[in-house]
């Protein structure tokens, strides 16, 4: 049997994801040089967007490890808040607690990665 995805849960936390990662300030070094493009991608774009996977990546370690599953499992996992409280066992409000938290720490760890790109091109 195919598992099935929900594509709504995925599409809007990967929306949330885009937001609070400010996509259009991550910008791609102007000077990624030939060696990074071959480890990262193999076009400059496939190397910006593999940059982007490895910060939000990075960010999301960071993360306390119960705030953490619960994003990876509602962004990897198709999972809805209501399937998570029930397959963690825990109340709505503290998957939703969770998530809120996480999201917050996540966009300010992003944020503070944007800045940082920035002042390095």
């Amino acid at each position: 049997m195919t598992p099935r995805i929900r594509l709504f849960p995925w599409a809007s936390l990967a929306l949330c994801l885009a937001s609070i990662s400010g996509c259009a300030a991550i910008a791609a070094p102007a000077d990624v040089d030939r060696d990074a493009e071959q480890d990262l991608g193999a076009t400059p774009d496939e190397a910006h967007v593999a940059l982007r996977r490895k910060i939000v990546r990075d960010a999301l370690r960071l993360l306390p490890p119960d705030q953490r599953e619960t994003i990876e499992l509602a962004y990897y996992g198709g999972y809805t808040q209501s399937e998570l409280a029930e397959r963690l066992d825990q109340p709505l409000g503290t998957i939703k607690s969770r998530m809120f938290a996480g999201m917050t720490q996540l966009r300010e760890e992003l944020q503070r990665e944007s800045v940082g790109e920035a002042s390095r091109t």
